[in-house]
């Protein structure tokens, strides 16, 4: 008998840090499982895909490659991420279904992969993801909110796992080797630095002012800072224009790192203030203190799932309560660092239900 071949659909190829740690911490961790397993990824960047992870990689877009792929896999994994939302546009819930249903009509068995739910606007779309999901394999869920939206819409609670994002279970090398690809961008650090993740948001406006602030803030403290992109070129470029407002000299990584690369590099820092969802789950998944900025449900539900709050909300921002958030967060390390390493036992979950599924 030949090797077991999964197809994955996702958001992959487009340069996204978080998105891109969930594709390798998927394939990494169903491989540790059973070496032998063949991947397809759907992606944005096919040659990017492939030389990334060393899977096949066909053109997401491609439906006569996809459907002629899909008749040769075993399992089909919707995988990681905010797939099912219509905020991004109107085509993104469509596109993802349409995924399933080629998968279903091929009589292939679909595993949802730990997605984050909604939001949702549309009823047809609530109704539509509803009546596929009952039918469906497998489903699991990040956390307790998208649980809940599926429960909404008539998915029967039995049929759901609420577990935790895949990125938990991305392998890292660990501070040391955080510090030396530092040191190969040029940047060195006498002690471990403040991180920041900032990304622009439409509601946003004042928001960079309050972190250039917040950086300035830290550095006087004694802190050093260093500005992580997590999306290529969109983050690096917010990065820029907040350092730009900035007093203080901070430090930032310019290169597009391996999701283990940058997972490493989290590692070498103190806190992560972060307005990047993959940016706190990094930060969680390595003991590092996190401040989460919010501008989507998806950030409330994750620091939930660590016993905090957001610091702030995008668009919101005050100083003084940024300030207190990221003083707290270093005394209370322990508390969440406990928390996290129970998430961490909870990710392993659906890995070992599609395993089940594979060999059943």
């Amino acid at each position: 008998m030949g090797s077991k071949r999964i197809m994955m659909s996702g958001y992959f190829g487009f340069d996204n840090a978080g998105d891109e740690a969930i594709c390798s911490a998927i394939i990494q961790t169903l491989r540790g499982m059973d070496p032998s397993l063949e991947f397809v990824v759907l992606s944005g960047n096919p040659e990017k895909t492939r030389e990334k992870y060393q899977v096949e990689a066909i053109p997401r877009m491609d439906l006569k490659q996809i459907y002629r792929q899909l008749k040769k896999v075993d399992l089909f994994i919707s995988g990681g991420g905010s797939l099912l939302q219509d905020k991004t546009g109107n085509l993104t819930i469509p596109y993802y279904l349409t995924m399933i249903h080629m998968a279903r009509m091929l009589k292939v068995p679909v595993a949802i992969f730990a997605q984050g739910i909604g939001p949702v606007d549309r009823p047809f779309f609530k109704r539509w993801i509803g009546r596929l999901f009952k039918k469906l394999d497998y489903v699991s869920v990040r956390d307790q909110d998208s649980k809940q939206l599926l429960i909404n819409w008539n998915v029967p609670p039995g049929k759901i796992d609420e577990v935790v994002d895949p990125v938990f279970l991305l392998p890292s090398e660990g501070k040391q080797k955080g510090l030396e690809l530092l040191a190969a961008e040029g940047i060195t650090v006498g002690k471990p630095p403040i991180l920041f993740s900032v990304r622009r948001w439409k509601e946003g406006t004042g928001d960079f002012q309050i972190l250039a602030e917040l950086g300035d803030w830290l550095i006087e403290q004694g802190e050093e800072v260093l500005f992580l992109p997590f999306h290529y070129p969109d983050d690096l470029e917010a990065s820029i224009e907040v350092i730009s407002l900035m007093k203080k000299s901070a430090q930032l990584l310019q290169r597009n790192y391996h999701p283990s690369e940058l997972m490493d590099i989290v590692s070498s820092g103190k806190a992560m203030v972060g307005m990047r969802l993959h940016a706190l789950i990094f930060a969680a998944a390595r003991n590092i203190p996190c401040i989460g900025i919010s501008y989507d449900p998806k950030i409330d539900s994750f620091l939930q799932q660590l016993g905090l709050q957001p610091a702030g909300f995008s668009g919101k921002l005050s100083i003084l309560t940024m300030q207190d958030a990221v003083s707290n967060a270093l005394e209370q390390k322990h508390e969440m660092l406990d928390r996290a390493k129970t998430l961490r036992e909870k990710a392993l979950l659906p890995a070992k239900r599609v395993m089940d599924l594979l060999n059943n």
